[in-house]
Order: C-alpha cells, then sequence, then structure tokens
C-alpha cells in the first residue's frame, strides 16, 4: 500500500513539473513577444517624433512662404502700376511726337 501510495505521488510529481516546464516556455515566449512589441513600439515613438517635427517645420515654412507671397504681390501691384504709367506715357508722348511732325 506504501508503495502504490509512492508511485501515485510520484506520478503527481512528474506532472506537476511538466506542468511548471510548459508554463515556464510559455512565459519565455510571452517575454520574447513582449520585447519584440516593446521595440516597435519605442520604433514607432521614435517615428512619430520626427514626423511632428518634420510637420512643425513643415507649418513654418509654409507660413515663411505666405509672407514672402505677400511681399511678392506687393510688389507686383507696384511694378503693375509703374508699367501702365509708363505705357500711358509713352503712349501720350507717341501721339505728341506725331501731332508736333504732322
Amino acid at each position: 500500500m506504501l508503495s502504490l501510495l509512492l508511485v501515485f505521488l510520484q506520478e503527481q510529481l512528474r506532472q506537476a513539473s511538466q506542468q511548471a516546464l510548459g508554463v515556464e516556455r510559455t512565459m519565455r515566449d510571452i517575454t520574447a513577444i513582449n520585447q519584440m512589441v516593446s521595440t516597435a513600439v519605442m520604433h514607432q515613438a521614435e517615428m512619430i517624433e520626427t514626423l511632428y517635427n518634420n510637420a512643425v517645420d513643415a507649418t513654418y515654412h509654409v507660413q515663411r512662404g505666405n509672407v514672402e507671397l505677400k511681399k511678392t504681390i506687393r510688389v507686383n501691384r507696384s511694378s503693375r502700376m509703374y508699367l501702365l504709367v509708363l505705357f500711358i506715357v509713352a503712349g501720350l508722348l507717341l501721339l505728341f511726337f506725331d501731332w508736333f511732325n504732322s
């Protein structure tokens, strides 16, 4: 009877040992997956930071571009006015020279 009890206890101990090894294997797998996910998340965080900095830089450059465009529009308006005055004066001079020569 004692021998039967020992065999039973040894079988339970063997099963518990196998279950513990299975749990250990599962924990190693979970740890490896967790490490891969952590690495991927850190890489994505770096990429997001880079994208954010690029967006901030792009916003700054667009604002500077808008200021330069407004300056250019102002300069073009004044240039247009000078050209208009020049053509009017040139036209009046042509009329004057035509009248003077006839």
